[in-house]
């Protein structure tokens, strides 16, 4: 593999290369994803065994980039095996039927398991998940794959509760409470005191409710 100025390895070339010629089949992805899942394990028994060896230390960074590369050929070969059986299916993993209202979809090709279909259909729905984990897996120096992804989509958000109203955009839900917690702080204290007080009055509620419904609309876009 040719160097760069510096003297390094360029696999950037060779990652683009081998994007270039990836398969174009439902057939060929599908073996190529096979092949190079069995690959990455390679590749990473590969780099563990360099972390043993202090003389081989100097291989370890070199191999670690080529298998980066070369795990995210297999990632991205998912992704468009899994375009593929979307279209095939109606995006449905199983390729079962869709209903009276739609027909049936075709089955899934032969040798293709539904769990492959919904990994690989997984993977293809969240190009950013892609990005991220493979981002992630060169920032902490290990190597991204296919099952990290599947992972990482399936994963139960921490930082953001989202829910997604209607209108189909998907709202903080942090956020929302953030924007509408003095209203329910003033409802709250309303309630502490007897019907009829000077405090208790219909209308007040009435219009921290309607405050609180319409931070809601503004949040989900209705």
């Amino acid at each position: 593999m040719k160097k760069n100025k510096e003297g390094e390895m360029d696999f950037s070339k060779a990652l683009a290369k081998r994007m270039d010629n990836l398969p174009a089949t439902i057939e060929d992805l599908h073996a190529y994803v096979l092949v190079g899942e069995q690959q990455i394990k390679a590749y990473q028994a590969k780099i563990q065994a360099c972390k043993k060896i202090p003389d081989a230390q100097k291989f370890k960074a070199a191999a670690l980039q080529e298998a980066q590369g070369f795990a995210e050929t297999v990632i991205i070969a998912q992704a468009n095996l899994g375009e593929l059986l979307a279209a095939m299916t109606g995006g449905r993993p199983s390729g079962s039927p869709r209903g009276s209202q739609g027909g049936t979809s075709k089955p899934l090709p032969s040798g293709i398991t539904k769990k492959e279909s919904h990994k690989a259909q997984t993977i293809a729905k969240n190009p950013e998940v892609v990005q991220k984990v493979i981002a992630l897996a060169k920032e902490e120096k290990r190597i991204p794959t296919p099952n990290e992804v599947v992972k990482a989509v399936n994963k139960k958000p921490t930082a953001k509760i989202l829910f997604r109203p209607s209108s189909g955009k998907q709202i903080d839900a942090v956020m929302l409470l953030k924007k509408i917690e003095p209203y329910l702080t003033r409802l709250t204290e309303m309630g502490t005191y007897p019907i009829g007080s000077h405090y208790f009055v219909p209308s007040l509620i009435e219009q921290q409710a309607f405050l609180i419904k319409k931070t809601i609309e503004e949040m989900a876009g209705w």
